[in-house]
């Protein structure tokens, strides 16, 4: 994408700064073996949700 595709016509670029929540860390085999990606993801977009002002 070129400079002037990322700034749209009006040549301002649109920046959205949401937040930051961090998934537990884990070890291969350890207590988060059997937790599914999209569960810790899930938890992540839920924890987001629950702490943005509406």
């Amino acid at each position: 994408m070129t400079d002037q595709g990322a700034r749209g016509a009006g040549g301002a670029r649109d920046v959205y700064v949401v937040d930051a929540v961090r998934t537990p860390v884990g070890r291969y085999g350890g207590a988060l073996s059997g937790v599914r990606p999209d569960d810790l993801a899930a938890h992540v977009v839920r924890a987001l949700v629950e702490r943005t002002p509406r």
